[in-house]
């Protein structure tokens, strides 16, 4: 029995209907093709169930589900979560074997008769509260499916990562109700051709209401999914690549289950390898980064009266390379941004938390004695260092530092990391305990670098001043 309770134009079901089709070409070789299409629309109706929300789209999965092999009759123009509580899908909580299902990314539950039909959709109260919606469908997912049911689902990668309380729910009900199978991390643009830039990864489970205490679950990770960022057919695909060595059981891609909920994280690029692990276990005297940092509680106040002139900094009015603050724009404090948030002081740090700003590499900021009193966003995570600020700005712009921050970042469509997580960063120490003796010979380097590149400068442009003179009469 086949299920999808956000079936949109009815992909999946389709899907199943050629899988079907297929099967019963090679399983019934003497059945001619009348008789084959005949068992395909016997199945159809009785097994393969789908509902979505919006009338249209429940009409198109109708009509594609009619020219692949009929099955019309189980699509339902209803809401997913009501799929067993409302007329639709003769379906109750274990009638189901297989859902194939991309549920709701965006946008948040708030009828309260579909949020008190659920236990992670409640506070610690006990009380219904507004939640993102993909979180009830993959409960109710769950609770439909049999003892021994499959689950293969499109999911947003707050499930996988965030840290808020009813995704962190959500992630212990997953582990007492299923066992993971595979767990597959997806492009960040995947699916912006869709016009939806939520990164999401794709989850394989088996419902059980008795999973085993530690088992092997399959990670990988897609680069190239069929189609560019546009939407455009591409030769590359990593999935028939990801299903092989998923059937070889390769080492390299197997993880405990116990490492995972440990972590509190089931995001494929958590556990991505790469050359950033060494960040977070490597042999040293290593100390945790938030030990060495104390986050600023500073925090600009607005008020609609206060005409006080302030200057405020984005992450762009930084430089990329080397974090000097290269600008910023004059407010009154009632005007500023609703991004504003913290007055910072001369060496403070500022550390890019938003993934695209890691991505692309953007420098830590130390910020001068001439930025006190500055505002600046909320796309930093600000703090005083407890070692010399100069030391862990250095370490902290490092490409294998950047890299594991990178794959801190939790969330969904706003994907960053918190200052919490930085724990995960271990920092150094000089040898000698003696900060002030290593930051003179990093001077001192520093100092060269800064010299041979301005000699450089004078030979590029007197190379310049040599061409150039070819043109001078």
């Amino acid at each position: 029995v086949v299920l999808d309770p956000a079936c949109g134009s009815g992909g999946f079901l389709i899907m199943t209907l050629k899988y079907v089709l297929e099967r019963l070409r090679i399983s019934r070789p003497n059945l001619d093709e009348a008789e084959v299409y005949f068992a395909l629309r016997e199945f159809a109706q009785r097994n393969v169930f789908g509902a979505d929300i919006n009338e249209r789209m429940a009409r198109v999965t109708k009509m594609n589900m009619i020219m692949h092999g009929d099955g019309h009759g189980g699509v339902f123009h209803m809401h997913g979560l009501d799929v067993g509580f409302a007329k639709g899908p003769a379906l109750r909580p274990g009638d189901v074997t297989c859902v194939f299902s991309n549920p709701p990314f965006a946008g948040r539950e708030e009828d309260p008769a579909q949020l008190s039909k659920f236990g992670t959709t409640r506070n610690k109260h006990g009380d219904p509260v507004e939640t993102p919606k993909s979180i009830p469908f993959v409960e109710h997912i769950l609770e439909l499916l049999a003892e021994g049911g499959l689950a293969a689902l499109v999911l947003p990668n707050g499930i996988f990562n965030s840290q808020s309380e009813q995704f962190s729910r959500l992630r212990d009900l997953i582990w007492a109700k299923a066992e993971v199978i595979a767990i597959i991390g997806l492009p960040h643009w995947v699916f912006f051709h869709t016009g939806c830039d939520v990164q999401g990864a794709l989850l394989f489970l088996k419902r059980t209401d008795n999973p085993r205490s530690d088992y092997n679950i399959h990670i990988d990770w897609a680069e190239h999914v069929g189609y560019d960022a546009a939407g455009r057919k591409l030769e590359q695909n990593d999935f028939p690549d990801i299903l092989q060595r998923y059937a070889k059981h390769e080492d390299s891609n197997q993880y405990k289950a116990s490492l995972l909920q440990s972590r509190g994280r089931m995001d494929p690029l958590y556990y991505q390898p790469g050359e950033h692990q060494r960040v977070s276990a490597f042999d040293g005297k290593g100390v945790p980064l938030t030990e060495l940092l104390v986050p600023s509680t500073e925090i600009i106040q607005r008020r609609r009266g206060n005409h006080a002139l302030v200057r405020y900094v984005e992450v762009s009015d930084t430089d990329k390379y080397s974090g000097a603050i290269v600008s910023s724009t004059e407010y009154e404090v009632r005007n500023l941004p609703s991004r504003a948030k913290y007055i910072v002081r001369p060496n403070m740090l500022l550390i890019p938390n938003h993934r695209n700003s890691i991505k692309a590499g953007r420098s830590v900021v130390l910020v001068p004695p001439e930025g006190d009193g500055l505002v600046v966003t909320s796309r930093f995570i600000v703090a005083q260092s407890r070692v010399p600020a100069v030391y862990l700005y250095h370490i902290l712009n490092l490409d294998i530092v950047k890299e594991k921050m990178l794959r801190l970042v939790s969330g969904s469509s706003s994907t960053e990391i918190k200052f919490q997580q930085l724990k995960e960063i271990r920092i150094p120490m000089p040898e000698s305990g003696d900060f002030d003796l290593f930051l003179e010979n990093l001077n001192s380097r520093r100092a060269r670098v800064d010299q041979l590149r301005n000699e450089l400068a004078r030979e590029q442009q007197e190379l310049s001043e040599i061409f150039r003179g070819f043109y001078v009469a």
